[in-house]
């Protein structure tokens, strides 16, 4: 059986220490047997992959210093690292999967296997102080300004379609998200200049308007999710 090459990573940094053996232990437990691990770090201490992770798990690390940029441009800065790697280096698949996030060992055979260009896997955002929700949000025209906006769609929807394969929502993040290298291809992640978007937003607008199909797997990924509100350049 012919099983498509499948570059697996994220941006890592320091801040996530408290889960990354956790992440590994998922990570190297996934069933896909054509897979690679690359990852990018953006810590303060630009030697802390080299010792934590290269040397701790034996994976591959880049890194992006942080100095100066502001959260969304370091995490768009190592997202185009992942990007190129893939597309540089022959890979059929880019699996980007947060270091906070456990994911379940079929994970690449189930996002592979809705055959389009960009597949996910849902979490839960939130820190669990009344503000916890599945993440999700729908693209929407304002037809008044001629602008399109977006906003997180209500549990009391989220529930009604759970589980149907019909959603209204159009961006689910880029938490566990498989790419195709024909959807990679199409575009470098990028930021909007006017608004503090990350990448995963600009993204699915991207998507929405060039009619890409994002297809939603029903299981939810654990999501060791952290406060971020020390976090000074976000």
């Amino acid at each position: 059986m012919n099983h498509p090459n499948v570059l697996i990573g994220c941006p890592i940094n320091e801040i996530k220490s408290y889960c990354m053996d956790d992440y590994f232990h998922a990570l190297f437990n996934l069933s896909y047997p054509n897979k690679d691990f690359y990852f990018v770090d953006n810590s303060e201490d630009k030697y802390w992959h080299i010792k934590n992770v290269i040397m701790g798990y034996g994976v591959q690390v880049d890194y992006v210093s942080p100095t100066g940029k502001r959260n969304n441009q370091i995490l768009c800065e190592c997202q185009n690292m992942l990007r190129h790697k893939a597309l540089t280096e022959g890979y059929d698949y880019l699996f980007m999967v947060e270091c906070d996030l456990m994911v379940t060992p079929n994970i690449i055979e189930k996002l592979m296997a809705y055959g389009e260009q960009v597949a996910v896997a849902r979490y839960f955002l939130g820190t669990n102080e009344g503000n916890t929700h599945l993440i999700g949000t729908e693209i929407e025209k304002n037809y008044g300004i001629g602008v399109k906006t977006n906003r997180n769609i209500g549990w009391l929807e989220d529930y009604l379609s759970y589980g149907t394969g019909e959603t209204r929502g159009s961006s689910f993040g880029f938490g566990c998200a498989l790419f195709s290298k024909e959807v990679l291809s199409l575009t470098p992640f990028f930021l909007h200049p006017d608004f503090k978007d990350h990448a995963d937003t600009t993204a699915s607008f991207y998507y929405h308007e060039n009619g890409i199909k994002i297809a939603i797997d029903s299981e939810i990924m654990i999501h060791y999710n952290q406060n971020w509100r020390h976090i000074s350049n976000y």
